[in-house]
């Protein structure tokens, strides 16, 4: 599931490699990230964002279940172009489960972290 700040054009990239999109600017918009990860839970899906602070909040301040998994991106200095393909890379890798982690991914020499949700 990705979030109304996702990228049109990493949705558009996720939906052409066959990734089952649900991006809330157009499914639900102006819902709020308690509503949307409800969702995720719902319908099993990982939700993807580039908003840092509510869903870390949502989990780990208010104990919102993120069973499904939440995958943070955060860019420094790369274009949109760039960061919607690196979005889409990143998650065309079968071999890490994201489901049950809140996982942050960043471009830059800050080291990614992945932790338990």
């Amino acid at each position: 599931m990705a979030d109304e700040n996702m990228l049109e054009a990493a949705v558009q990239l996720l939906r052409a490699d066959g990734h089952d999109i649900v991006w809330v600017s157009q499914a639900m918009p102006s819902v709020s990230d308690a509503t949307v990860l409800a969702r995720a839970m719902r319908e099993d899906r990982v939700v993807i964002t580039c908003d840092k602070s509510d869903y870390g909040s949502l989990i780990y301040q208010y104990g919102h279940q993120a069973q499904c998994g939440v995958v943070l991106f955060r860019f420094r200095g790369l274009p949109e172009t760039a960061q919607a393909q690196f979005i889409a890379n990143t998650l065309a890798n079968e071999a890490v489960d994201w489901r049950g982690k809140f996982t942050v991914i960043r471009t830059g020499p800050v080291p990614n972290a992945n932790t338990p949700a």
